[in-house]
């Protein structure tokens, strides 16, 4: 995971991508447990809040965020279905109030995990 606060800093991806003079704050963590030999559960969370004032004062339109993202996994040697739900919380602008967006995202996900290990070129203590 990773905590940051400062200002200006959407060019790193950050307060929402406002790129204006705005301050704030956010972080994310991911977390995952084995629930058997094939079984994974997983948990990626996220939060930013930017400076409402800030927001304002630069014409931006997002005022907080908030995301969450469970993911099943199932594992069989080098490949791995997962089933994941994606919620995204965001509050808008809305003339002087705000105004709060759900969205949920469904996905199943496949992947294979290719192997960093290699057959050696020659025997161990072989001249070469």
């Amino acid at each position: 995971g990773i905590a940051w606060a400062g200002r200006a800093i959407a060019p790193q991806l950050l307060h929402l991508l406002q790129f204006a003079d705005i301050g704030g704050w956010g972080a994310w963590a991911q977390a995952g447990v084995t629930l058997a030999p094939r079984w994974s559960l997983w948990l990626y969370g996220g939060a930013e809040r930017p400076d409402e004032d800030d927001v304002r004062d630069a014409a931006g339109t997002r005022l907080e965020s908030l995301t969450l993202a469970p993911m099943l996994r199932f594992i069989a040697g080098p490949y791995s279905l997962g089933l994941e739900w994606v919620r995204s919380d965001v509050d808008y602008v809305l003339g002087p109030d705000r105004e709060g967006r759900v969205g949920n995202q469904y996905l199943f996900s496949a992947r294979y995990d290719f192997s960093m290990r290699f057959a050696p070129l020659a025997p161990a203590g072989a001249a070469r």
